[in-house]
């Protein structure tokens, strides 16, 4: 046989969509989790679905020519959005977008001219995850949490080194009660999570409290960094909401660590420190406290985009597994709790069939496609 000793492995490369509240972001990412480019948009006040895709596409084209890769090159594109995630592709529930049932898949597909089977979309905590998994606080760690707290809190869990997303997919740790009758969410709850320790909330938190209208959440830090004792007390609630928050979900899963991310988090050493203090005083008597596994993001600035393209490569690799492998089973790089069960994993069902679901949320995307979505 012959060997080609000079034969030259060609890079794959994949795109990673991160949409959030106020802005968008789109980057070129190799296989290696390493960002060629980085192109960023902001959405300003325009919440219409189609707006949206176009800025999410923009952020990609910008990003594919500053990178110099060819689109040819590029293998599948990874979009992680606020809101729950379902029928392969529909995005709903996403209070701060006011989203129900967005095609989002093939929206995105058609902004791109590509075809659907190259797009993965995903609730953004859990590409926050997947970057951490990939090049993060959470490489080769068995299990994890994370925490993003940014205009609102979202929450994404790996066990056994994969993403949990729930039996539908509508795991939202972001909205675990933890004051009875508390703060009004925007989910339409009281005492979420996220209606206590959210950018959002802070911020409404300082309003409230001193009558000082139009403060971010950045101004309140800076505001407790200058000496502001009512600004100081907003944040010490806001970390005591996280630390209740990581405690449950330390006693719950029991993971390796738990990760914050998100610009809350990112306000430093500080803010960590205060999430850790008041965790440990929470802690219980019959077993050691857990606090210090409770750390910051690693993954960098690039945390969105990284994750929701390390979901889109696997989730292709699985599908071209699937199709090499025909019948064989492989194991999913995201898995819902309902596969723990003894029900979903006796017999020797066919691997594909998980692959052909994407037809019936096609055919409803074809036939809603010249209405206007929201």
């Amino acid at each position: 046989f012959y060997f080609m000793a000079d034969r030259k492995i060609e890079m794959k490369y994949l795109i990673g969509l991160d949409l959030g509240a106020t802005n968008a972001k789109g980057a070129v990412i190799d296989e290696l989790g390493r960002v060629l480019a980085f192109e960023t948009r902001a959405l300003g006040n325009e919440l219409q679905v189609e707006s949206i895709v176009s800025i999410l596409a923009v952020c990609a084209r910008q990003a594919v020519l500053a990178s110099g890769v060819s689109w040819s090159h590029i293998i599948g594109v990874g979009v992680g959005t606020p809101g729950a995630v379902i029928d392969d592709g529909y995005v709903t529930g996403s209070g701060n977008l006011g989203w129900h049932r967005v095609p989002l898949k093939w929206m995105m597909a058609d902004a791109l001219g590509l075809n659907d089977t190259k797009v993965v979309v995903l609730n953004d905590a859990d590409a926050a995850i997947h970057a951490e998994l990939w090049v993060g606080a959470a490489s080769r760690r068995n299990s994890a949490a994370l925490l993003t707290l940014g205009t609102g809190v979202g929450c994404g869990i790996a066990v056994f080194g994969k993403v949990v997303t729930g039996t539908t997919s509508t795991m939202e740790g972001g909205h675990m009660i933890i004051v009875q009758n508390g703060r009004q969410c925007a989910c339409g709850g009281r005492g979420c999570l996220e209606a206590h320790a959210s950018a959002t909330a802070i911020a409404s938190d300082y309003q409230e409290r001193t009558g000082k209208m139009h403060l971010t959440c950045a101004q309140v830090f800076t505001r407790a960094a200058n000496g502001d004792t009512t600004a100081q007390s907003v944040i010490d609630d806001a970390a005591q909401a996280v630390a209740i928050g990581c405690v449950n979900l330390i006693r719950l899963l029991d993971p390796d660590v738990v990760i914050l991310a998100g610009g809350v988090a990112t306000q430093g050493n500080g803010f960590l420190h205060k999430v850790r203090k008041y965790a440990d005083e929470l802690k219980w008597t019959c077993l050691p406290s857990r606090h210090n596994i409770i750390v910051l993001a690693a993954a960098g600035v690039h945390t969105g985009c990284l994750g929701a393209a390390k979901a889109a490569r696997d989730a292709i690799s699985l599908r071209d597994n699937v199709t090499g492998l025909s019948r064989r089973r492989s194991e999913p790089s995201c898995f819902c709790f309902s596969s723990f069960f003894p029900s979903r994993l006796s017999g020797d069902e066919d691997a594909t069939t998980t692959s052909s679901c994407t037809s019936l949320p096609l055919l409803r995307y074809q036939s809603q496609k010249k209405m206007n979505v929201r």
